[in-house]
């Protein structure tokens, strides 16, 4: 019976450094979605987690920025960026924007072979 106890123990302790490890929210379209113009910033917070960047705009208004990169094979092949304006604490505009990454590295093939 003893074994038992230690074994529940060591189980609900990995659990419990598993879930602390885990990272936070991370922004998608869908949640891009669920986010609608007058929003507060606090359910902006709830939804998309923690902002990447926050500019101050010359307007007085905050500028957020969201980042979600699409990666296949270890290499990003497109980078989203969700941008939000807060004015007097709510939502006032949205905004998607794609980037694509170079698809080519701009040095020569003999500056890559033989630089270290």
């Amino acid at each position: 019976m003893r074994k038992y106890k230690y074994f529940y123990f060591i189980f609900c302790l990995f659990f419990f450094i598993l879930s602390c490890a885990s990272g936070g929210k991370v922004m998608t379209q869908d949640n891009f979605s669920q986010i609608t113009v007058g929003m507060t910033k606090s359910e902006l917070r709830k939804i998309a987690g923690k902002p990447v960047l926050i500019r101050d705009l010359k307007s007085g208004a905050k500028q957020y920025e969201y980042v979600e990169r699409i990666t296949e094979n270890g290499r990003i092949m497109q980078a989203r960026k969700y941008l939000f304006i807060i004015k007097d604490g709510k939502v006032t505009s949205k905004k998607m924007v794609f980037e694509d990454p170079p698809l080519f590295d701009k040095r020569d093939s003999y500056e890559l072979q033989t630089s270290f």
